[in-house]
């Protein structure tokens, strides 16, 4: 009816008027092993730093590989355990592993950045109700430069799943003003695609549109994350076949 094809609508505003950016593949270098016995945990800095440098350039297998390292080294300190599950998380939540992210933030103490993930997670599991209660918990003011658009971006998708238009185009507007980089763009644009479809809220200008992010996209680990959410939007229209085929070509691109 006239409501989904407004929410339908919104959904699809909200991904496209965040730019198509082309972000550029950022291989993450070897790492030596440091043996400075007075460094114990310089090696699982260097770590977390190319953890969260792989998660900005949206290689998020390649995050998830250095987090998980931090994750279960014994020289690492707990404010870098901590800071790692965080990147593990939301790097899980990026790769629909929204399961595992869940169980990543668990053994967290409570911080604004833990509740940040809870909401996302929260709503992408379609649990509008404890995502709009964690969400309207939050103090913006405590999380960091790098959180500020996610926390927007859930308060706009909040905002457009109870039609509240106003408090959309409001949080849309802060999302996108409030990105740090191109990269960045180009995650928020994964998330709501990926949540348009997990809601159902499918139509053909949403699948062409997912078709023509595809199409431009150059990052493969960008191409993958649009790829298959394409793939998820054929299955919700019935269009199994070529979904089957986008499915399969995932498999020779690289994870």
């Amino acid at each position: 009816g006239m409501l989904r094809h407004t929410l339908v609508t919104a959904v699809r505003l909200l991904c496209l008027s965040i730019s198509v950016l082309v972000a550029q593949d950022v291989p993450v270098p070897i790492l030596s092993t440091v043996d400075d016995k007075s460094l114990p945990s310089a090696r699982e800095r260097s770590l977390l730093q190319l953890g969260q440098q792989a998660q900005e350039a949206g290689l998020s297998s390649s995050a998830i590989q250095l987090f998980s390292e931090v994750v279960a080294s014994k020289n690492a300190t707990a404010i870098e355990k901590n800071a790692a599950q965080l990147g593990l998380a939301t790097s899980l939540i990026e790769r629909n592993k929204t399961a595992e992210a869940k169980l990543a933030i668990k053994i967290l103490p409570e911080s604004s950045s833990k509740n940040l993930l809870s909401g996302l997670i929260a709503f992408l599991e379609n649990d509008l109700i404890t995502a709009g209660e964690i969400s309207e918990k939050m103090n913006v003011a405590s999380l960091s430069p790098a959180e500020v658009p996610w926390f927007h971006t859930l308060k706009a998708l909040i905002a457009n799943a109870k039609f509240d238009n106003n408090q959309f185009n409001n949080h849309l507007n802060l999302a996108k003003q409030s990105a740090l980089s191109e990269e960045q763009q180009q995650r928020i644009q994964v998330l709501c695609y990926r949540a348009s479809v997990i809601s159902g809220k499918i139509n053909d200008s949403v699948i062409n549109a997912l078709r023509d992010v595809v199409k431009n996209n150059k990052n493969p680990d960008f191409t993958f994350a649009h790829q298959r959410n394409l793939a998820l939007a054929l299955v919700r229209q019935d269009k199994k076949n070529e979904a089957l085929s986008i499915l399969k070509n995932l498999e020779n691109l690289k994870l």
